[in-house]
């Protein structure tokens, strides 16, 4: 349909513009498609050129706005056909050479597919001109046609010309040899001595006629087949003449029907105008209405006495999500039992998995074991890891859920809502320590490294001879050093990332056993009494933990430290309670879903998020003093009495951190990257346009923004040090000040959102960079940003993964499985614990060193156990 301001062009002649399709939010099908076409083809090709979006808005002009583009990227919109044309002409322009054979072809048939789905008339329209286009060149070619047939017949007519000159030259020639002739006779009287002469001059004459009338018959001959080919000539033009006629006239019907056509595309624009129009006043009306409710909003804000009437508009506001939530309650009955069956099947493969791990490895470990057993023990693994595959791949097969839409799990075991397009990157930043008051999300699990174990000394092989299948297993254990403890934490975790997405909508409150105030009870087993029997420390494991508390499931996140309790949380959906100076286990509760965030622990309570739920959890009992399930919690920090979260990707809001009201609530139209951070009376967060807000911690106001770093550069939260605020992107740090967002200084930091780790001690800033061999940690000046000390690590060597510090030491995990305390004054190791498994994070005291372990344990070291 044309624009507003815009007339229907006239037949003949191709459209000015032909206006733009239907807005279609939720790309689907073939306008997904042609989404993917052009981003492929237009967008990233001038991208790899260096022209960015808003280069190609200001080279094009109207029409051709940043939003507009942005819209056409991520297939909002689909443009007119004018626009497109403008766009691969301007792609052509900047490469400097034609696009790719094909390419444009494509892209033609990609955009008539999606303008199909979004604007049935105007891409019958545009079929239409293609077809008038295409029958005008139909025309051009018979009428060059026929220019070639007159020229080649008025070259016959030349030709034929000189054939006719050359005739009339040999008659002209004919009549002087018979005058010739008749002189001969007048002489042949008076010269009878020349008659023998004149005769034979008299039959070279004959001779000569004969020839010329030879010829002449031949240029007749001539004459006539040019004359004949003259004739089918003109028969082949009138012939093109009629079928040129036929094809006007039924270009003039075709044009006549379009015309028609135009017209009733004419009318359906006019009804449509009218509906936008009411469209737009609706519009206007709902933004007054939004205005209105703002204000409404500011006074709930300021007086304490309305807010119960306003929470009483948000839950009539929430009622027809509760009305879906209801329609979903079978569904998540049914896939309540799926997960069940799913989960007694695994079970049961991994209980066979454990007994016959331990069997083997009790028999590798007895050097006087019978090759036989030996041998069938390992068959019996073999077998036992082929059922437990069998069982994980039957429940991909069937890991599907509806959730408001259908959750389906990719190859990595992630799911995305059917119908939507994702544009945005996401939010959640891992790998990143920051500060103990700091909520975010611990590392993803490594591949495990486990080093060869001392106690098996390997065994010499008879010269001559090659390796038995007994050896080559226990050859095979000493390189990977696969025990029954890694298998079981390793297995746990993929096994619980595949049932998180199953289980999204399902909370499982009741998987633990509860004593009547709500929590798991708190009187639980002596877990721990130093280290376990059956998880020795190496001799030369290096430092020895004073004690190892053994918890249910794999531990994540760094664990917390609150007077003499640590808090520490497992994946699947649970925190537990630890005596500080013992080890014993004093309370668990559980949680709604899995713990993917960061904890954070204040005035003796913990708070933590659960896909979305945030608890409030006493320290002391475990006991669950309040919780929030109607909003969608990312990550959250603690600060001026107020617990600040990161809501719905882009709205911040605070919480009394008594009972969990809302104080205040800023939308800052913008994905919040990573989580906040608190410091005096301000609140900052990072923002996936590449800015810093700084938002006043009792209103929500925005104090200052700075922007720092192009979009979707700024890949985490920020973290507060003193009186600077430090931002990290892809490649840089930058330091700000606190209170008026002045860049203090900037220094090259290339590093992604997976290895990033990031603390600050002494006067340092300690984090973990990526390097062009490896990962490594670099300490800078606070105030400066200047490098102190580098610790690089080759690649084919263990990685650091987070980070933590105290006084002069700085506390890093690796990814083989070690613990290192490194000198905060060089960097230098000092000493290094090898673990058991991974451990993926720590959290570092005046009384010692606590880290958690994905082999369920709880480790601690007293002051001085390292160097």
């Amino acid at each position: 349909m044309p624009e507003d301001g815009q007339n229907v062009p006239k037949p003949g002649t191709p459209p000015r513009k032909q206006g733009r399709p239907q807005k279609n939010l939720t790309a689907q099908g073939a306008q997904r498609e042609f989404a993917e076409v052009i981003r492929a083809e237009f967008f990233d090709r001038l991208a790899r050129l260096g022209v960015t979006t808003a280069q190609i808005s200001k080279a094009l002009g109207d029409g051709f706005s940043v939003p507009s583009l942005s819209k056409f990227r991520a297939g909002e919109r689909v443009p007119d056909r004018d626009k497109l044309l403008r766009l691969l002409a301007f792609a052509e322009e900047k490469a400097g050479r034609p696009l790719p054979d094909g390419v444009k072809e494509h892209v033609l048939e990609k955009y008539y597919a999606a303008l199909r789905e979004t604007n049935v008339q105007l891409h019958d329209f545009y079929r239409l001109l293609d077809e008038r286009e295409k029958i005008a060149g139909e025309r051009d070619i018979a009428r060059e046609e026929q220019r070639r047939t007159g020229a080649k017949l008025v070259e016959c007519q030349a030709s034929l010309s000189q054939v006719r000159y050359r005739v009339e030259q040999l008659e002209a020639e004919s009549r002087r040899a018979e005058l010739e002739e008749l002189r001969r006779q007048e002489r042949e009287e008076a010269a009878e001595n020349e008659a023998v002469r004149l005769q034979e001059r008299h039959d070279q004459l004959e001779r000569a006629v004969r020839q010329a009338r030879v010829g002449q018959q031949a240029a007749h001959k001539e004459i006539r087949r040019l004359q004949n080919q003259l004739v089918q000539q003109t028969e082949e033009s009138a012939r093109s003449e009629a079928s040129l006629r036929e094809t006007n006239a039924e270009l003039a019907a075709k044009t006549a029907r379009v015309s028609a056509r135009v017209a009733e595309l004419e009318q359906t624009e006019q009804a449509l105008r009218a509906e936008l129009e009411q469209v737009t006043a609706t519009l206007e009306q709902v933004r007054a209405r939004n205005h209105d409710l703002a204000s409404q909003h500011a006074v709930v804000l300021r007086s304490r006495a309305l807010v119960g009437q306003r929470l009483s508009q948000a839950r009539q506001q929430r009622r027809d999500l509760e009305v879906k939530q209801a329609a979903l309650k079978q569904r998540e009955t049914a896939a309540m039992r799926k997960l069940t069956a799913a989960q007694r099947r695994v079970a049961d493969a991994e209980s066979r998995l454990v007994a016959v791990y331990r069997s083997r490895d009790a028999l590798l470990d007895n050097p006087a074991a019978p090759d036989q057993v030996v041998t069938e023990a390992v068959e019996a693994v073999d077998a036992a890891w082929q059922s437990y595959e069998v069982e994980i791949s039957r429940i991909e097969q069937h890991a599907v859920v509806p959730t408001g839409g259908t959750i389906a799990l990719d190859a990595g075991g992630t799911g995305e809502p059917a119908g939507e397009t994702a544009t945005e990157p996401d939010p959640e930043v891992t790998g990143a320590d920051q500060d103990e008051d700091r909520g975010e999300r611990a590392p993803a699990p490594p591949p495990q490294h486990v080093p060869a174990s001392p106690a098996e000394p390997e065994r010499p092989l008879p010269k001559g001879t090659g390796l038995t299948p007994i050896a080559r297993a226990r050859l095979a254990r000493k390189a990977a050093g696969m025990g029954v403890v890694d298998v079981m934490s390793w297995t746990l975790f993929g096994t619980f990332v595949l049932f998180a997405f199953l289980v999204s909508t399902v909370r499982p409150q009741d998987w633990w056993p509860r004593s009547n105030d709500g929590a798991k009870d708190s009187t639980s087993q002596d877990d721990t009494s130093g280290m376990e029997e059956d998880e020795p420390v190496a001799p030369d494991a290096g430092p020895t933990p004073k004690w190892a508390s053994s918890l249910p499931h794999p531990l994540y996140n760094r664990p917390v430290l609150e007077g003499t309790v640590v808090v520490t949380t497992a994946y699947r959906a649970a925190v537990h309670g630890v005596d500080a100076r013992t080890g014993r286990r004093l309370w668990s509760a559980p949680t709604s879903d899995s713990i993917n965030r960061q904890p954070v622990v204040s005035s003796g309570v913990v708070y933590l998020t659960s896909f979305g739920d945030l608890h409030a959890i006493d320290v002391r009992t475990g006991k669950v003093k309040w919780k929030k399930t109607d909003d969608f919690v990312d990550s959250l920090t603690v600060g001026n009495g107020a617990v600040v979260t990161i809501s719905s990707f882009s709205e911040v809001t605070a919480l009394r951190q008594s009972d969990g009201r809302v104080l205040w609530s800023t939308d800052l139209d913008s994905t919040v990257m990573g989580p906040p951070a608190s410091a005096k009376d301000t609140v900052f967060v990072s923002a996936q346009t590449g800015e810093i807000y700084a938002l006043d911690a009792k209103t929500g106001t925005v104090k200052w923004r700075k922007s720092i770093a192009k979009k979707d550069a700024l890949n985490r939260g920020p973290t507060v040090a003193g009186a600077a605020v430090i931002a990290a992107t892809d490649t840089q740090i930058v330091s700000l000040d606190l209170r008026s967002g002045k860049e203090l200084w900037r220094r090259d930091h290339r590093t992604t959102t997976e290895d990033l780790s990031m603390i600050t001690s002494g006067g340092l800033l300690i984090s973990t960079a990526t390097a062009k061999d490896g990962r490594t940690i670099i300490a800078r000046d606070l105030k400066t940003g200047a490098e102190k000390w580098n610790s690089p690590n080759q690649k084919d060597t263990a990685q650091p993964l987070s980070l933590s510090a105290h006084t002069d030491r700085v506390y890093v995990t690796y990814d083989s499985e070690k613990l290192c305390a490194h000198s905060a004054t060089d960097g230098k190791i000092l000493e290094c614990f090898a673990g058991i498994n991974t451990l993926p994070g720590t959290v570092a005291t005046a009384d010692g060193v606590y880290a958690n372990s994905y082999n369920q344990r709880l480790y601690y070291f007293p002051k001085g156990t390292f160097g």
